[in-house]
């Protein structure tokens, strides 16, 4: 847990690089750490390789709306993350488009259970709604 811990942005980065090959860690918080679009590019290459990390909380920090969508792009690679926290950016609304570029992300993954997005739009927020429902009755009946 990170939160409120403002490190400088090479730490970030080589935290990142070693979350590459980490296959330990479950959950990483890091709201309010003022992590800037360089630092949250070099964790969309984490997620990317990464295959244990589960929960994800980078609420409260500057990540622009087009890296927003590149990490969610990210956490479809391998489909591990099942809790993602991310509101209150720089950027007070996504807009249409990324909104739809996210929604169309969360459509295509099966495990992600939570989005901590607040959605402007209403049809964005009912398909997100929808899929993660479903992903919560493939859960249980398994």
């Amino acid at each position: 847990n990170l939160n409120n811990v403002c490190m400088g942005e090479e730490v970030m980065i080589e935290m990142f690089q070693a979350l590459e090959k980490n296959d330990t860690l479950k959950e990483l918080s890091l709201a309010n750490t003022s992590m800037s679009d360089i630092a949250a590019g070099h964790l969309v290459t984490a997620l990317e390789a990464n295959r244990t990390l589960e929960k994800l909380n980078v609420e409260s920090n500057n990540i622009s709306t087009q890296t927003m969508v590149k990490i969610f792009e990210a956490i479809n690679v391998h489909q591990s993350l099942k809790e993602f926290k991310g509101s209150n950016q720089q950027a007070k609304f996504l807009g249409n488009k990324v909104e739809s570029a996210i929604t169309k992300a969360v459509e295509n993954n099966k495990i992600i259970l939570k989005v901590g997005l607040h959605f402007q739009f209403g049809d964005c927020r009912n398909r997100v709604a929808v899929q993660l429902q479903k992903n919560l009755d493939r859960l249980r009946l398994k």
